[in-house]
């Protein structure tokens, strides 16, 4: 797009499981001249208003921001007039962009610049699937005959393990486990105690129901 002497290096984040790093990003690209360009794409409506949070502090940078997806879209396709946000967007000098980028970000180029064949573009595109996607495509192949050996066991059935086996009487004195830090001892005492209070509950429980039922026994006086 921009030239075979010219590399391009991407980095994707996703702010659902990390924290932009918008000064370090600024940074690098300011290092470089200033010759990047930070995409925010397929924002929604919903998250427009924090994208140009981003946006804005970006260009507190002076770093170049585009900012694509379906808000943008659908503002461009369907509205008359470009709603405030996006007039807002513009006026801090965000670019959007419409519709999707590929298949149109390679026709931005410049003068004299080759085209790339279909057939090279789409063999490239096809070994880029598939060397992404056959190590996780192989991997759930092995847990699928994994899995199927396991059914097929005829042991499977009876097998137990002690870490999900109920406690017996004496287990806290015969497992490690139950000993090897002072969280686990202390659980143990507490554990006890809990038992013994109940035992003790429903022993007077069972006294009482026993002295109740003795004074409900009916009593016959014979006189001669």
């Amino acid at each position: 797009m921009l030239g075979d002497d010219l590399d391009i290096e991407i980095q994707a984040f996703d702010e659902t499981n990390t924290v932009i790093p918008i000064a370090q990003i600024s940074r690098r690209i300011r290092a470089n001249n200033g010759q990047g360009l930070v995409c925010l794409v397929g924002v929604q409506s919903n998250q427009f208003p924090r994208a140009m949070d981003i946006a804005r502090q970006f260009r507190e940078h002076g770093v170049q921001v585009a900012i694509g997806g379906f808000h943008v879209s659908g503002c461009l396709s369907m509205l008359p007039s470009l709603p405030q946000d996006l007039l807002e967007a513009q006026g801090i000098g965000v670019s959007l962009f419409a519709g999707e980028a590929e298949g149109r970000l390679d026709s931005q180029r410049r003068a004299g610049m080759p085209v790339v064949g279909p057939l090279r573009f789409y063999s490239q595109r096809l070994w880029e699937i598939l060397s992404t996607n056959i190590p996780g495509l192989w991997y759930f192949l092995r847990l699928t005959l994994v899995r199927k050996r396991i059914h097929r066991d005829p042991s499977v059935k009876q097998y137990s393990d002690i870490a999900i086996a109920p406690m017996v009487d004496g287990d806290e004195a015969r497992l490690a486990m139950f000993g090897v830090t002072d969280a686990a001892k202390a659980a143990v005492r507490k554990a006890k105690r809990h038992d013994s209070a109940i035992a003790s509950a429903n022993t007077k429980a069972r006294i009482n129901n026993a002295g109740q039922s003795a004074l409900d026994i009916p009593v016959t006086v014979a006189s001669q």
